[in-house]
């Protein structure tokens, strides 16, 4: 993807349809499982359909794989800022 090069489309398998595509916030941390894991032994599958929910959050999928002993996620640069108002609220809290 042009815009995105860890975007991360999901499709079914056989036949392949597609059904959308991984949040944003997750595709480096997943596309890093992927790596090291292989793509055959990621596991996704559909936990819930919200049929009166907007587009983007019909579905809930849940991903299993193996999670290497130093794999750390999000913590990436952009979650720093997401991290950072975490402790501020629980400072506050």
């Amino acid at each position: 993807n042009r815009a995105d090069q860890y975007a991360l489309m999901i499709r079914t398998d056989d036949p392949a349809e597609l059904m959308g595509y991984c949040p944003r916030i997750y595709t480096k941390d997943l596309n890093s499982l992927i790596y090291k894991n292989g793509a055959e032994d990621i596991h996704l599958t559909i936990e819930t359909i919200n049929y009166d929910a907007p587009l983007q959050f019909k579905l809930l999928c849940k991903l299993e794989t193996v999670w290497f002993s130093n794999f750390e996620p999000f913590t990436d640069e952009d979650f720093q800022e997401y991290k950072k108002a975490n402790e501020e609220y629980d400072e506050v809290f």
